[in-house]
């Protein structure tokens, strides 16, 4: 039974490696699906654990970005490669060589099934309180609001500063509404396949 399962893992990796199709962009560095799988295996025995040895193997392609740092990129290459991760900047890739852009395209997709599976096991979902207090940071306005407050000539001096910080509603406020506005058009928009967790998936 156990060993019939093992085969059907090994079987899936094999599969996934395929498709994932790395191996045969970065010809430099380590092929090892199934070194990576027994390795799993060392750290998950558990036979009712197949989804999560699966994953730690799809993780275990890091190695590969060990190859490109330990033995394939230059000084400058590696310096980009590591700020675009840094800053998860997709957009960014443009500016890598091709094999670095393959590979930070791979770690963005791997990293993005495995948060989707966690969330779907989890289902830990933010109240609207929660997503709101984020959405309003990550929203910007803030920035943009204490930015605009200097740009309009009114000088960055010590009373200035916490003028703002002791006005933290009038800014916040701003944000809240801009928040919502920008999720009720998410919200309408006929292409939104339901998980761009806006206020409107979490009420």
């Amino acid at each position: 039974m156990v060993q019939s399962q093992h085969q059907q893992e090994i079987l899936r990796i094999s599969e996934w490696w395929k498709e994932f199709g790395l191996n045969k962009e970065l010809e430099f560095a380590r092929d090892q699906p199934l070194k990576w799988w027994i390795w799993s295996m060392t750290v998950l025995t558990d036979p009712s654990l197949p989804e999560q040895r699966i994953d730690l193997v799809t993780i275990s392609f890091v190695y590969m970005i060990d190859d490109i740092f330990d033995a394939h990129g230059t000084l400058d290459d590696l310096t980009l490669f590591t700020q675009v991760v840094d800053r998860w900047d997709i957009a960014a890739t443009e500016q890598l060589p091709d094999y670095m852009g393959i590979c930070f395209n791979a770690l963005s997709n791997v990293t993005n099934e495995i948060s989707f599976k966690v969330y779907k096991r989890h289902g830990d979902l933010p109240n609207s309180e929660e997503y709101l207090k984020n959405g309003n940071l990550s929203l910007g306005v803030n920035a943009v609001l204490v930015h605009l407050f200097f740009l309009l000539g009114e000088g960055i001096t010590k009373e200035n500063v916490e003028l703002i910080d002791a006005n933290p509603g009038i800014i916040n406020s701003t944000a809240r509404s801009l928040r919502l506005w920008d999720d009720l058009g998410s919200a309408k928009d006929e292409n939104q396949d339901g998980y761009d967790g806006s206020t409107w998936n979490v009420n």
